[in-house]
């Protein structure tokens, strides 16, 4: 007790003392006990089986309440054994609590609340119950029954709440909202089933057997309800944590996205610096020649050629902010033919400098819905995978196909490199596989997610004597938007 607040003592003390007050009171007419002693003991037993097997039930996810069909035997010897029954009441809460290991505080408040709760009950049933009567029969029946089942919820819930509060320090009805509002429903369904018992014991003591069988299976039922409140509760914070591990993977997929491009413009740059260098130069050397030349023929070529090497630089310069904006996949009607251009401004640097051809049958096609710079990435990432598969090797190729077959556009990317090995090529679209000393092994898992979030398809063929084929199949807009197109591109570069 002297970890109880002050407060909380006091009250445990009164409530102590009422209860050994009602069990002084009811010694001079506890002989109604011993004149039913095989019903007296039968009440105890059966008090103390239905405290045994309470069930628990989890209302919140840091609150639990125990549900039993004790009550209904209360509300049955109420009306068979009255207000002596408290004393069996007294002896199942104590002995349920020693058996239950609890502490002395909660041993004795526990006997002491549930003797002045029945005790409480019993004396409303006398007051309103007909004296020979069948117990809770007809509209006073009814009356009655409700005024019982009332009074031994309300006081059971005020009491206990009220304890809690004080050890606590929280509201009362808090305690109750949170803790014991859940379990009214069964508590008014066990109350019912005890009053059904007390009725037919009165008419034929062999009909509690079906009273019995009542409690039993309703014991049960709340032993279904809680193992599927369990169950639910379990599904639900599995579907919860799904969630959260999905848009965990979804923000990783992004950074893992946004580092490929990065790593892609990297293994580039390169190339790309080699590429302005050389403009530079152009428009530097052009430059000069305007400046000394007094022919207006000169000064005009010499500009012109400036020109065109803005227009080039500005082209790679919008390509390299198309793979480099990270943003959400934002689509609209676009060529694949822009796409595949951008795509070559960045590239064709670097495959010349490896003495790489560049084979091109790319035709016509209506606009479809994509993310172009989504496209452009995949894109780079397969020919910068044929690039570097060829590297080195004479008659290096790369070809570029595009086409429709079956309302789909189809692009393909060939080489006629080495080749990917067997045992990589069935998981080359999965993360961190590579056939390079320093891939990171993202490129390709990238591109499948790319393909398939446009509703494409992306396939590998690849044989060591004839190189690598990447077919990219998209649906083509039925709409067909009216968009301005491009002349096919076919040749060698």
């Amino acid at each position: 007790m002297r970890t109880l607040p002050p407060l909380a003592r006091l009250y445990l003390m009164i409530i102590c003392l009422s209860a050994i007050g009602i069990a002084l009171a009811l010694l001079p007419i506890s002989g109604v006990l011993r004149e039913q002693a095989l019903l007296s003991i039968a009440c105890l037993v059966a008090m103390i089986l239905a405290e045994s097997a309470q069930v628990s039930l989890q209302v919140r996810t840091d609150q639990q309440v125990n549900l039993t069909v004790g009550e209904a035997v209360a509300i049955f010897s109420i009306s068979v054994l009255g207000p002596p029954g408290a004393l069996i009441i007294l002896i199942a809460a104590a002995f349920d609590s020693l058996r239950r290991r609890r502490t002395w505080e909660r041993i004795i408040f526990n006997a002491a609340m549930l003797t002045v709760v029945y005790t409480g009950a019993a004396l409303v049933y006398r007051a309103l119950q007909t004296p020979g009567a069948t117990p809770y029969s007809g509209p006073l029946g009814l009356l009655t029954f409700l005024c019982v089942a009332g009074t031994y919820h309300g006081a059971n819930s005020l009491l206990v709440s009220l304890m809690v509060a004080l050890a606590s320090g929280q509201p009362v009805l808090r305690i109750y909202r949170e803790s014991l509002q859940q379990t009214s429903w069964p508590h008014l369904l066990t109350f019912a089933i005890g009053a059904a018992m007390a009725a037919l014991y009165a008419t034929d003591p062999w009909l509690l057997l079906y009273g019995l069988l009542i409690l039993i299976v309703s014991r049960s039922t709340f032993a279904t309800v809680a193992a599927l409140n369990s169950e639910t509760r379990k599904r639900q914070e599995l579907a919860e944590e799904r969630v959260r591990l999905y848009e965990e993977l979804q923000r990783q997929q992004e950074e893992l996205t946004r580092a490929s491009k990065l790593a892609a413009l990297g293994a580039l740059s390169a190339g790309i610096a080699h590429e302005f260098n050389n403009m530079l130069t152009a428009i530097l050397g052009h430059a000069q020649l305007g400046e000394i030349s007094d022919s207006v023929t000169e000064k005009d070529y010499s500009l012109s050629v400036i020109s065109r090497v803005c227009q080039r630089a500005t082209s790679i310069t919008s390509s390299l902010l198309t793979f480099a904006r990270k943003r959400e996949p934002d689509l609209s009607p676009n060529l694949l033919q822009t796409a595949i251009n951008e795509t070559l401004d960045l590239v064709r640097p670097d495959l010349e400098r490896d003495q790489i051809r560049l084979d091109l049958a790319i035709n016509d096609l209506p606009a479809i819905l994509c993310d172009l710079g989504q496209i452009n990435q995949v894109l780079l990432n397969l020919i910068t995978n044929a690039r570097d598969a060829l590297r080195g090797r004479a008659n290096a190729e790369i070809r570029l196909a595009l086409g429709a077959s079956e309302g789909h556009a189809v692009l393909t990317i060939m080489d006629n490199g080495p080749g990917i090995p067997p045992e990589v090529l069935d998981k080359i679209f999965q993360p961190f596989i590579t056939t390079k000393s320093k891939g990171n092994g993202l490129g390709m898992a990238i591109c499948y997610g790319i393909i398939e979030s446009h509703r494409g398809h992306i396939h590998i063929d690849s044989d060591p004597d004839h190189g690598t084929a990447i077919t990219i199949t998209l649906p083509l807009d039925a709409d067909g938007y009216a968009l301005e197109e491009p002349q096919a591109m076919a040749g060698v570069v």
